[in-house]
């Protein structure tokens, strides 16, 4: 599941719903952000935007695909990462998409080698996710953010992928 707005805080939200009311695709990903968050203000918020989108017009089935679409076409596309083993295991990203990650892949993802401690591992992916927090992405450029962000998304699947090699 992907959550574009996540790294938004409710003041944010409400700021983009103030200025997007008429907007529908705005307005479903500000519902599908919303039903995450429980805090007084981002119900009332959900409240507001459910209104908004109940009081347009009802989206014919054609309509909708089509918004789904292009909110599709705003999220960065995966980048490929080279298979070097043939045991890859294969993973479900935020954007829905698979990608398969060799444990070398994992590895070179996190910048360890690949007899590191499983303590290495852990402080690197959390060194890596770390970067990725909402705090910290407030003064980088949108595509340096994206970057960042997509960066803590694989540095989590390199672990996943370390995490059930090493169960296995």
């Amino acid at each position: 599941m992907n959550r574009p707005l996540i790294q938004d805080g409710i003041a944010e939200l409400e700021r983009l719903f103030e200025q997007n009311r008429d907007d529908a695709i705005t307005l479903r990903m500000l519902e599908s952000e919303l039903t995450f968050r429980s805090v007084p203000r981002a119900v009332t918020l959900l409240q507001k935007v459910r209104r908004a989108l109940a009081g347009g017009e009802v989206l014919a089935a054609a309509q909708q695909e089509e918004l789904f679409e292009k909110a599709a076409d705003l999220m960065p596309p995966p980048e490929p990462l080279a298979s070097k083993t043939a045991a890859a295991v294969t993973l479900r990203s935020d954007s829905l998409m698979t990608r398969s990650l060799s444990v070398e892949d994992a590895y070179t993802i996190l910048g360890l080698k690949a007899n590191s401690s499983w303590d290495d591992i852990e402080h690197a992916r959390r060194q890596l996710v770390d970067q990725a927090r909402p705090d910290r992405l407030k003064s980088l450029s949108a595509e340096r953010r994206l970057a960042v962000q997509e960066q803590g998304r694989m540095a989590n699947a390199a672990h996943q992928v370390l995490f059930h090699n090493r169960s296995t």
